[in-house]
């Protein structure tokens, strides 16, 4: 059920980074809320699936509107996508799963060819899925599945949680009234060209622009700019600039590499731009972010 409220005042939204990357594609958590608290903000480039087991959080959204999460119901949250929550009744357990976005953008089945799990992400967000009864049952016993492969240190972890995911994503979106319509914006047949585009970003450390990645899937800029806003719900250019800055982060806080040299290396034009896109995702510069990073890791 989806509650009015006000749009918040998202000034202190805490900007997040995970390490995640190709040889590490997914991570999750089971969370334990013992108390109701106040809501919280936070925004980062991952995509976000969660599920409820317990209790009930109340998840909110920037478009004025709040979604009571209650056991077996899930929520999803897309790239750079300011989010919240509020636990509304204890004890509330949830799981909360983070995503390599390019792990479900390059998600493609031959025998399910028009599975187009990105949009469960990049719809907007009252629109995305919410599970029906009948299978409220069923999204419990992910969840029991999911805690065993978080709570075991076994070989393949990364692995077995993906293939849990995967099916759970599949559940859903074949209950999603909204798929119909992301089947017909975005037919099989068209993957193979976004496909192109998406590899050469994910290939590049340079900035890609749209023109470019036009020209490589053989289609006029227009066009192809219809085509991937339809299919991954996000213009082109911000796709790449998003996972530009992600992959550059990653690198400033794996590193001592100086900051300058890493902007350069991810096709910023000079660290004046570096500074003020790292700035506009996580909110200070980024010399302080990462002198914050390394403090926190070193236990200062």
């Amino acid at each position: 059920m989806h509650k009015p409220l006000n749009k918040p005042d998202l000034s202190g939204i805490a900007r997040l980074h995970y390490e995640l990357a190709e040889s590490c594609p997914i991570m999750g958590s089971c969370n334990l809320h013992l108390d109701q608290d106040q809501s919280s903000w936070d925004m980062h480039y991952a995509l976000e699936f969660g599920l409820c087991y317990a209790g009930i959080e109340q998840r909110l959204f920037t478009n004025g509107f709040a979604l009571d999460v209650k056991p077996g119901d899930a929520w999803f949250c897309g790239m750079w996508e300011p989010h919240g929550r509020k636990v509304i009744k204890t004890p509330c357990k949830v799981i909360v799963i983070k995503i390599w976005p390019p792990l479900i953008a390059q998600m493609r089945f031959a025998d399910a060819a028009d599975f187009n799990a990105m949009a469960l992400f990049m719809a907007p967000a009252s629109h995305r899925p919410r599970i029906p009864e009948r299978l409220k049952g069923k999204m419990l016993i992910y969840a029991k599945r999911l805690k065993e492969i978080l709570a075991a240190d076994l070989p393949h972890h990364t692995f077995k949680l993906r293939a849990v995911v995967t099916e759970i994503l599949l559940q859903i979106y074949e209950c999603w009234p909204e798929a119909d319509s992301w089947k017909r914006r975005a037919p099989s047949t068209d993957f193979s060209q976004i496909n192109q585009a998406l590899q050469l970003v994910f290939d590049s450390h340079d900035f890609v622009s749209t023109q470019v990645a036009a020209r490589t899937c053989g289609m006029n800029r227009h066009s192809f700019g219809a085509l991937f806003k339809a299919w991954m719900n996000i213009d082109f250019s911000d796709f790449a600039a998003k996972y530009r800055l992600s992959q550059a982060t990653k690198q400033m806080l794996g590193t001592r590499e100086p900051i300058k040299l890493i902007a350069l290396q991810w096709g910023f034009t000079d660290i004046s731009h570096f500074h003020r896109a790292f700035k506009k995702h996580y909110g200070i510069p980024p010399h302080e972010y990462r002198g914050h990073f390394l403090g926190k890791r070193s236990g200062k």
